[in-house]
Parts: structure tokens; sequence; C-alpha cells
């Protein structure tokens, strides 16, 4: 079986650089120069650089935050609805709300489907604050190296993203939702 998840990672990167948007770059390399990562047979690899999150600071997911929230709150995280986990969310700093909506806008584009709460990651400083979101990451679930390789109509649209200004890509996102 083809894995497509490094070249999915790989081709979302160059469509994150055309478009301004700012992501963790991965490139392709060879699998024998990391030894300790479970591979396919086709020997390749996506592979980035450690995202620098400044000195004093830690990550934890969307969801690790809203779990945190809730307890604070005397609520069971896994009592709590979508509409719960969203209000959460957006009592964030706007700044920081409007990166987590950067992340999803992106996705739509690329169509990838495995972001969640865990695959969304925010900056906590030394006195527990949240000061920023992680930049879009771990894209590798995105359909649009497969889309290009099946020659299916979708792919003249994501070969357009490739062409346009970023102040297009709300327009790009309800093209591919409609």
């Amino acid at each position: 079986m083809f894995c497509y998840e490094p070249f999915s990672e790989a081709y979302a990167s160059v469509i994150a650089d055309v478009l301004g948007v700012k992501h963790i770059r991965y490139e392709l390399d060879y699998a024998y120069k990391y030894p300790e990562v479970e591979t396919t047979k086709h020997g390749i690899v996506s592979a980035c650089e450690i995202y620098d999150i400044g000195e004093g600071n830690s990550r934890l997911s969307l969801w690790d935050y809203i779990c945190e929230v809730c307890n604070e709150r005397v609520l069971n995280p896994r009592m709590i609805t979508t509409d719960d986990a969203f209000s959460i969310t957006l009592e964030l700093d706007r700044s920081v709300v409007n990166k987590i909506f950067d992340v999803l806008y992106f996705d739509a584009i690329i169509c990838n489907v495995d972001r969640h709460m865990r695959n969304i990651e925010l900056i906590r400083d030394a006195g527990r604050n949240i000061v920023n979101a992680v930049p879009v990451f771990d894209c590798g679930s995105s359909y649009c190296i497969l889309i290009l390789m099946t020659g299916k109509m979708m792919h003249v649209v994501l070969l357009s993203i490739l062409i346009v200004s970023k102040s297009s890509r709300l327009l790009i996102v309800g093209m591919l939702t409609t």
C-alpha cells in the first residue's frame, strides 16, 4: 500500500509557503536517517525542525487547556459539549483565537481530516498564561496529494491555490466547502 502522509506533509508546506500561512515546514527525507521512526516500505519520511516556543514557555494541546478550564470550573471534561469547548476556546486572547482559526482555514484548503483538539497546540508562559498558538503542523492526513494523484476535478481548485494571493484564501475555502 502506498503511504501518502509524508508527501501530503511536504505538499501542504509548499501550499502554506505560497499562501503566506505561518506553518512548521516539512520536507521529504530518506527514512534511514531516522532509525527511531517507523516507516513504510517506500523509505521516505517527512521531517521538520522542532518549533521554538521560547525560553520558559511550554506547549499544551487545546484539549488539555479545555480540560484544565473544566477542572477549574468543576465540570467533567468528558461531559462537555462541542459548544462548551468552542465557548472556552473563544475566551482565549483574540490573537490566539485568530491563529487557531488560521489553522482551521488552512485545513479546509488542503482537505485535512485529522485536525482535532489534541492536534492544535497552545503556548503557555511561565505564569501559566496562554500567549500564542503553534503554527500549522501535522497535515499528513490531508487529501491534497491524493486529489492531485487521482486527476479528479478538485485538483484544479487545489492547483489554483498556487496562483492566488493570500487575500483570496477565504474564497478558496468557500469553493472547497460548497
